[in-house]
């Protein structure tokens, strides 16, 4: 999965961005199988990037949104603040401050619950 990762980030640059697309959408897959928050994460930020190549950044945040739900129920903040922040930056991207604002709110509250003051 994280082979595929990182041949799903190449497409991208070659702008073969829906292959990309497809690639990283098969290694989420994959990564959401073996419950590894952090590979489900790294495929998610490609999503993202894609959706924005292809001038399409609410699907980003709709598929951002879906994942951030499911690593919530894991229980793994990290993960989930890294998706907040992804969430936070399609806001932004979609010209969304205060839904932007918000995600980055939720995200730095997570920080000071984990104690991580250079996260915040």
């Amino acid at each position: 999965a994280t082979a595929m990762n990182t041949v799903a980030k190449a497409q991208l640059r070659m702008e073969k961005i829906s292959q990309g697309l497809k690639t990283a959408t098969d290694a989420l897959g994959k990564f959401r199988d073996l419950k590894s928050t952090r590979g489900m994460v790294k495929s998610l930020e490609v999503i993202v990037q894609a959706h924005i190549y292809q001038d399409n950044p609410a699907a980003g945040l709709a598929a951002a949104n879906k994942e951030l739900a499911a690593v919530k129920t894991s229980g793994n903040k990290r993960g989930e603040v890294d998706i907040l922040e992804m969430i936070a930056q399609s806001h932004a991207t979609l010209n969304q401050p205060y839904s932007a604002l918000k995600a980055a709110q939720q995200a730095m509250e997570i920080f000071a619950g984990l104690g991580d003051n250079m996260g915040q």
